[in-house]
């Protein structure tokens, strides 16, 4: 989506941008970006930054997006493939739980962080969450209804577990720190995934 007012991006353009940003927030936190960085990074002229997104805080807000969706999609992806509903959720998880794990954590960390005083962030962290819901409650459904799935509470309940599972996952290997992010993530799907054996009562 383009800023109001200004001309999108070709997404030819636009993607090396939000990965430098990414890259940057990966490597020093949201507070070191500046639009110097991402220019000698990107190849895009400081102009060309202030022009299209206006703000530093909607560029940032525009690469979390881009991130997030970006996993959001795959996790999508992993549900519209051919298996069973256990081996579908099992693609699912480690997209939670393994696949860019601290690029996503340090993204995710900082969107909420902004939500709290910041309408637009909210809306996509809340966008994200419907769409993380959406996908695990499909999810469940059909394992319950194909026979794999034992809950042990009701959809809804399952999810929410599910769901803050997915957010204390974050803060672990925030706190786990960088360079410790290899060893962390492996740990953490291996939690993730003994969170979803118990709350549906199935061998993944």
């Amino acid at each position: 989506m383009a800023t109001p007012g200004r001309p999108p991006l070709d997404p030819a353009e636009l993607e090396p941008i939000l990965i430098a940003v990414l890259d940057i927030v990966e490597e020093k936190s949201s507070r070191a970006i500046s639009y110097k960085d991402v220019s000698e990074r990107s190849g895009a002229s400081v102009g060309k930054l202030q022009h299209h997104f206006g703000t530093r805080d909607e560029l940032l807000r525009r690469a979390f997006e881009y991130r997030l969706l970006e996993i959001t999609e795959s996790m999508r992806t992993a549900v519209e493939t051919p298996g069973t509903p256990t081996e579908r959720l099992a693609a699912v998880a480690n997209d939670v739980a393994y696949r860019g794990a601290w690029r996503r954590a340090t993204a995710w960390i900082d969107l909420v962080g902004r939500s709290v005083d910041s309408g637009d962030y909210l809306d996509l962290t809340q966008q994200v969450t419907r769409a993380w819901r959406e996908v695990f409650t499909r999810l469940i459904h059909e394992g319950r209804e194909a026979g794999e799935f034992e809950l042990r509470g009701t959809v809804e309940e399952v999810v929410d577990h599910i769901i803050i599972a997915a957010d204390g996952m974050t803060i672990h290997s925030i706190a786990s720190g960088r360079e410790n992010s290899k060893e962390t993530s492996a740990r953490n799907r291996r939690i993730f995934i003994r969170c979803l054996e118990l709350e549906l009562g199935v061998a993944i």
